[in-house]
């Protein structure tokens, strides 16, 4: 009979670490990517910004009123800008080609981030309610530690995790977060195998 009671505690015990190594791991790999999706963000609107700056640089004397143009200097000005209504210069067309394409990819990366950051916080809560639910069945096993006690611990394990998980089951396969951490790591050990 001692033998089957430690052989059950030993397999709940077992499930929730797992549980909670595997999101540990899953939240670990995504740390980085969080970071890259961040970094990615922040580089594109500073390139963005400089290209907006560019742009408004060349367009200021057109349109700036601060700026003081002396009246011969302004003739000589309208004379140019007559000219370049024409036909805008190429420098100025490939500069708005290149900002509409940083602008574009911006806006590409802010949605990658945004979903980034939206699994993080999924995970992250995830695994703070793992650790806390791996607390509160630590304390309940040291104080069912004694023989009869211990045929009262599922009972009591299955009362905290119906609390903290409000009903929901964490570690069914269709759970979104437990899909997307076994997607996340079976990718990580694929890529860590050696190719032939």
């Amino acid at each position: 009979m001692r033998l089957l009671g430690g052989v059950l505690s030993l397999t709940l015990l077992t499930g929730c670490t797992t549980a909670l190594d595997r999101e540990g791991r899953c939240l670990a790999g995504m740390i980085p990517e969080v970071l890259r999706a961040e970094e990615e963000v922040r580089s594109l609107e500073e390139s963005w910004r400089t290209l907006l700056r560019a742009r408004q640089q060349e367009q200021l004397p057109l349109h700036s009123p601060a700026v003081h143009v002396s009246p011969a200097a302004h003739r000589s000005l309208s004379f140019s800008v007559a000219g370049q209504h024409a036909s805008p210069p190429r420098d100025i067309l490939s500069s708005l080609t290149a900002e509409q394409d940083v602008h574009l990819r911006l806006v590409e990366a802010r949605s990658r981030r945004h979903e980034t950051f939206s699994w993080y916080n999924r995970i992250v809560h995830r695994f703070r309610t793992r650790v806390e639910e791996d607390e509160m069945l630590s304390q309940a096993r040291t104080a069912l530690m004694t023989w009869p006690g211990i045929l009262f611990y599922p009972i009591v394990r299955w009362n905290i995790r119906s609390v903290i998980w409000d009903g929901i089951d964490p570690d069914i396969d269709t759970d979104p977060v437990t899909r997307f951490c076994a997607g996340r790591l079976l990718a990580l050990e694929a890529a860590s195998l050696p190719s032939d």
